[in-house]
């Protein structure tokens, strides 16, 4: 075994990673501090508060959940990371997102598995709500 070439090979392979998660979580980061300082995120708060208060989330977390619902978590966790949420609140959101992510593409993979795309969408979706209703009163 050639330990000097597993070293190598796991370090290409990790700035690979770094990389590919920096190309979605940088521009989403950036996003929120766009929003920020142009005064729509606040005002998006106030508007979506009461229902993501069902979840425990302040408002502004409605990005991200939608975010990691339609293109994925990395995007999600890159918005959150901007929104500076508590623990409990990220515990909540990455749950949600876990269970219902990458909806659009996953659906239309399961369709053509052969499952009704719309009952795994809804499963999905109602799976994440729940899961986010319950740990809101549990967190």
């Amino acid at each position: 075994m050639n330990v000097k070439g597993v070293i190598e090979r796991g370090m290409r392979n990790s700035w690979g990673v770094i990389l590919e998660l920096a190309v979605v979580m940088v521009p989403a980061i950036i996003l929120v501090g766009v929003l920020e300082a142009a005064g729509i995120m606040p005002r998006l708060a106030v508007l979506l508060e009461p229902v993501m208060s069902w979840f425990g989330l302040p408002g502004e977390a409605a990005i991200a959940l939608v975010v990691g619902f339609l293109v994925g978590p990395y995007g999600s966790v890159g918005l959150a990371v901007g929104l500076r949420l508590s623990p409990a609140e990220m515990t909540i959101l990455g749950t949600m997102v876990l269970i219902a992510h990458s909806l659009i593409t996953e659906t239309a993979i399961a369709a053509r598995a052969g499952a009704n795309g719309l009952i795994v969408l809804g499963a999905r979706l109602a799976a994440a709500l729940l899961a986010g209703v319950l740990l809101g009163q549990l967190l």
